[in-house]
C-alpha cells in the first residue's frame, strides 16, 4: 500500500514539475543580465579606444590636431561601436535563454528576439 502512495506522489510531483516548466515566463531575466554584462564590458573596451581616437583629433597647438576628419571618424567609431556591443549582448541574451519543450518555432524565435531586445 505505500508503494502505490509513494509511486502516485511521485508521479503527481513530476507532472507538476512538467507544467511549471512549461509554464515558464517569456523573459528570463539571468540570461537578459548576462547578455547586458557583456555588452557593458564590449562597449567600455569600444569607447576607451574611440576617446582615444578622438583626443588626437584636437590639440593645444593650433593645426597640429588631426581636425575634423578625425572627429568624423571618432563619431563614427563610437555610433558604430554602441550598436554592435548591444547587438552582441541581445543575441547572447537570446541564445542563453533557457528553453520550454512545448513552444513552437515560432514562439522559440519570438521569445529570443525578446530577450535580445531588452537587453
Amino acid at each position: 500500500m505505500e508503494n502505490n502512495e509513494q509511486m502516485s506522489v511521485g508521479r503527481v510531483t513530476s507532472e507538476a514539475s512538467a507544467m511549471a516548466m512549461s509554464d515558464r515566463h517569456y523573459v528570463d531575466w539571468p540570461a537578459i543580465f548576462g547578455g547586458a554584462a557583456v555588452a557593458v564590458a564590449i562597449g567600455v573596451l569600444a569607447a576607451g579606444f574611440g576617446a582615444a581616437l578622438g583626443l588626437t583629433s584636437v590639440s593645444a597647438r593650433e593645426g597640429a590636431g588631426s581636425g575634423k576628419v578625425g572627429l568624423i571618424l571618432s563619431v563614427v567609431w563610437i555610433v558604430l561601436s554602441m550598436v554592435s556591443a548591444y547587438a552582441t549582448g541581445g543575441y547572447i541574451a537570446g541564445r542563453m535563454r533557457r528553453r520550454v519543450d512545448s513552444a513552437t518555432k515560432d514562439e522559440v524565435t519570438v521569445r529570443d528576439g525578446m530577450n535580445g531586445l531588452v537587453v
